[in-house]
C-alpha cells in the first residue's frame, strides 16, 4: 500500500484558504505552524519535512536563489512547489495548486532526488534546468525551463 501524499503549506502562503480548497479535493494538508514556530528558518524544517515524505507548498520565491536553501532542498531530497505568479488572493493561489494536483503529484513520483518546481496562476508548473543539472553535479546553473505534462 502507498503512503497517502501530504501537503505541507509553507507559512508564505498563510493557508488556510488553501488547506480548505486542498481538503476539499480529498487531500492531506499540513501547515507550517502546527508543526514548527512560526519565524522557523527554511534549513531547518526542509529536512524534516522531506524526511516525512510530504510535498512542500511555497510562494517563497527566494529559496531558489538562496544557495543555503537551494542546497538544504537538494540535501534532503524536499520536493518544492513554488507559487510564482505574485499579488494573488488567498482564493486565487488555491486555485493555482488545485489546477496542477495531478502534475505535481505525477512530478513527485517521477523526480526521485530534491528538487524546486514553478507552479503558475494559468496551471503551468514547470522544473527548472537549475534541478536537472544538479543532478548531474553542477547545482550553480542559472534557470531554464521545460514544462510538465500531467
Amino acid at each position: 500500500m502507498t503512503q497517502p501524499v501530504v501537503f505541507f503549506i509553507d507559512s508564505s502562503l498563510g493557508g488556510l484558504i488553501l488547506k480548505q480548497a486542498l481538503q476539499q479535493e480529498g487531500e492531506q494538508v499540513a501547515l507550517h505552524d502546527e508543526h514548527f514556530p512560526q519565524g522557523t528558518l527554511d534549513v531547518d524544517w526542509l529536512p524534516d519535512v522531506a524526511l516525512r515524505g510530504w510535498l512542500i507548498l511555497s510562494a517563497d520565491q527566494r529559496i531558489r536563489y538562496n544557495e543555503i536553501e537551494w542546497l538544504a532542498v537538494l540535501n534532503s531530497g524536499a520536493k518544492v512547489f513554488v507559487l510564482v505568479s505574485g499579488n494573488l488572493t488567498g482564493e486565487q493561489q488555491a486555485q493555482a495548486f488545485v489546477q496542477v494536483l495531478k502534475k505535481m503529484k505525477n512530478t513527485a513520483t517521477r523526480e526521485p532526488k530534491g528538487f524546486i518546481a514553478l507552479v503558475y496562476r494559468n496551471g503551468r508548473l514547470i522544473l527548472p534546468k537549475r534541478n536537472r543539472d544538479s543532478r548531474k553535479g553542477n547545482p550553480a546553473q542559472k534557470d531554464g525551463s521545460a514544462s510538465i505534462s500531467p
